[in-house]
């Protein structure tokens, strides 16, 4: 005495409205089946279109991973040569602002020493 049609039932007990209630009932039934039918389709093709673009993003990958790990690689080998020779230079500076610094004090120390002697002659010519 349960489920969709039970609800229906006529208010006569005529074979003619049980009839009715009855072609009632199934063409509910039809509709719902459609609607599930329908809907399960439209699931299934979404999965289907889903699962394809899963696939086509899992190729892209596939053909792009080898020349992306190529091209980093590259790119790593050309940084370290590059930081080697950075490294290199930077020692190179260092040592040349070393030597510009010791040729500075020896010009100042000279340039001290001769001013002593300019002076000393001045004194020595008065």
């Amino acid at each position: 005495r349960t489920g969709p049609c039970y609800r229906l039932r006529p208010q006569h007990d005529t074979v003619l409205d049980w009839l009715a209630v009855f072609i009632l009932c199934k063409t509910v039934c039809i509709v719902c089946r459609n609607v599930y039918a329908v809907w399960r389709s439209y699931l299934k093709g979404t999965v289907q279109v889903t699962q394809s673009r899963i696939n086509v993003c899992d190729n892209y990958k596939n053909e792009i991973s080898d020349p992306a790990r190529t091209v980093r690689l590259c790119k790593e080998q050309q940084l370290n040569k590059s930081i080697e020779q950075l490294n290199r230079i930077q020692v190179e500076l260092q040592d040349s602002v070393k030597d510009l610094a010791k040729a500075k004090k020896k010009y100042y120390d000279s340039e001290q020493v001769a001013q002593a002697v300019r002076e000393k002659a001045d004194i020595e010519a008065k």
